[in-house]
Protein backbone atom coordinates (compact mmCIF):
# COMPACT_ATOMS: atom_id res chain seq x y z
CA UNK A 1 0.00 0.00 0.00
CA UNK A 2 3.06 2.03 0.73
CA UNK A 3 4.66 1.49 -2.26
CA UNK A 4 1.15 2.18 -4.43
CA UNK A 5 1.03 5.96 -2.74
CA UNK A 6 4.19 6.46 -3.45
CA UNK A 7 3.95 5.54 -7.10
CA UNK A 8 0.91 7.71 -7.13
CA UNK A 9 3.15 10.73 -6.01
CA UNK A 10 5.66 10.10 -8.37
CA UNK A 11 3.48 10.37 -11.73
CA UNK A 12 2.46 14.14 -11.07
CA UNK A 13 6.16 14.82 -10.02
CA UNK A 14 7.23 12.97 -13.49
CA UNK A 15 4.92 14.30 -16.14
CA UNK A 16 5.98 18.06 -14.72
CA UNK A 17 9.48 17.21 -15.69
CA UNK A 18 8.24 15.89 -18.71
CA UNK A 19 6.46 18.94 -20.33
CA UNK A 20 9.69 20.90 -18.68
CA UNK A 21 12.39 19.22 -20.90
CA UNK A 22 9.84 19.89 -24.26
CA UNK A 23 8.63 16.36 -24.17
CA UNK A 24 8.31 14.62 -27.52
CA UNK A 25 7.69 17.80 -29.56
CA UNK A 26 11.52 19.16 -29.03
CA UNK A 27 13.10 15.77 -30.64
CA UNK A 28 10.90 16.45 -33.79
CA UNK A 29 11.57 20.13 -35.08
CA UNK A 30 15.06 19.16 -36.58
CA UNK A 31 15.55 20.74 -40.24
CA UNK A 32 15.56 17.42 -43.11
CA UNK A 33 15.76 17.84 -46.39
CA UNK A 34 14.68 15.76 -49.46
CA UNK A 35 14.92 15.43 -53.34
CA UNK A 36 12.09 16.51 -54.93
CA UNK A 37 12.08 13.43 -57.51
CA UNK A 38 13.23 11.19 -54.82
CA UNK A 39 11.19 11.54 -51.74
CA UNK A 40 12.78 8.73 -50.07
CA UNK A 41 16.47 10.20 -49.98
CA UNK A 42 16.48 12.41 -46.65
CA UNK A 43 19.39 14.16 -45.65
CA UNK A 44 20.14 16.35 -42.65
CA UNK A 45 21.69 19.42 -44.26
CA UNK A 46 21.52 20.99 -47.55
CA UNK A 47 23.09 19.75 -51.08
CA UNK A 48 22.31 17.59 -53.84
CA UNK A 49 20.63 14.67 -54.51
CA UNK A 50 23.18 11.74 -55.19
CA UNK A 51 20.87 9.80 -57.62
CA UNK A 52 19.85 12.77 -59.58
CA UNK A 53 21.90 15.79 -59.07
CA UNK A 54 19.02 17.80 -58.04
CA UNK A 55 18.81 20.76 -55.33
CA UNK A 56 17.50 19.10 -52.08
CA UNK A 57 14.69 20.99 -50.57
CA UNK A 58 13.74 22.15 -47.20
CA UNK A 59 10.98 19.71 -45.70
CA UNK A 60 9.62 20.08 -42.38
CA UNK A 61 8.68 17.27 -40.32
CA UNK A 62 4.93 16.72 -39.46
CA UNK A 63 4.32 14.76 -36.03
CA UNK A 64 4.61 11.08 -36.87
CA UNK A 65 1.56 11.22 -39.65
CA UNK A 66 -0.84 7.89 -38.79
CA UNK A 67 -1.18 5.58 -41.70
CA UNK A 68 -4.62 6.22 -43.06
CA UNK A 69 -6.19 3.14 -42.00
CA UNK A 70 -10.24 4.72 -41.92
CA UNK A 71 -12.68 1.83 -44.14
CA UNK A 72 -13.57 2.92 -47.07
CA UNK A 73 -17.46 2.63 -47.42
CA UNK A 74 -19.51 1.71 -50.35
CA UNK A 75 -21.28 4.47 -52.03
CA UNK A 76 -23.35 2.96 -54.64
CA UNK A 77 -23.65 -1.17 -54.64
CA UNK A 78 -25.29 -2.56 -57.81
CA UNK A 79 -26.38 -6.54 -57.50
CA UNK A 80 -24.08 -8.06 -60.26
CA UNK A 81 -26.38 -11.42 -60.85
CA UNK A 82 -29.70 -9.01 -61.31
CA UNK A 83 -30.09 -8.78 -64.86
CA UNK A 84 -32.13 -5.28 -65.47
Amino acid sequence: MILGLLLLAAVPFGIKLYRGRGGHEASQHKDSYSCPMHPTYVSDKPGSCPICGMNLVKTEKTPAAAPQTAEKTIKFYRNPITLR
